[in-house]
């Protein structure tokens, strides 16, 4: 009987029954979509961040082609630095041009055959862009004329490495040395 009562109660009470299918509905959607939220937040997070992204991208981009210009610059003036690897004579001109006191003199410049070991592939200092020549230089003169040389070439427009470098006494004159290195000097491919 008390079932009948609160059902009749119900039936003529129309705002009570509503609330309660109104309630039942909203109970629904809640477990329907409780997953839902958690994913859309998870993707707002990771879409938010990739706008950061993009947006720092944006702000570097801003001098992108200074910079591009930058660079081809910078490779333009190594390109002009590059001893050419087919030029021989223009390559041992260059040494010696540095022949201009008399208190200094080669007194032999061999180029060497192949490109040196430690420049070729699979090797630490391997040269992915460029090559090395190498030279073996002897040289008599002053002793300070000798550091001036290896200066000049350390200051002067092609790229050189020094790797190996004797100085020996000459016994017959107390003033004068001989130098004997070997160097490396950046070439094209």
């Amino acid at each position: 009987m008390k079932k009948n009562v609160i059902v009749a109660y119900l039936m003529g009470n129309k705002k009570i029954l509503i609330l309660i299918f109104c309630a039942g509905v909203l109970a629904i959607f809640k477990f329907l979509r409780g997953g839902i939220v958690e994913e859309l937040s998870g993707l707002e997070q990771e879409y938010d961040s990739r706008v950061r992204v993009i947006d720092d991208n944006i702000r570097e981009t801003k001098n992108l082609k200074q910079h591009v210009i930058e660079i081809e610059n910078h490779v333009n003036e190594t390109k002009a630095r590059l001893f050419d690897r087919e030029a021989r004579s223009d390559n041992v001109r260059y040494f010696y041009s540095f022949e201009e006191k008399p208190d200094f003199v080669f007194t032999s410049i061999t180029q060497l055959p192949e490109e040196p070991d430690v420049f070729q592939k699979g090797r630490p200092n391997e040269m992915k862009i460029y090559s090395a020549i190498g030279y073996k230089l002897s040289m008599r003169g002053k002793y300070s004329e000798i550091l001036k040389f290896m200066d000049a070439m350390y200051q002067d427009k092609p790229m050189i490495r020094i790797s190996d470098f004797r100085v020996t006494h000459d016994p017959a004159d107390s003033n004068v040395f001989w130098a004997f290195m070997q160097v490396f000097v950046m070439a094209q491919k």
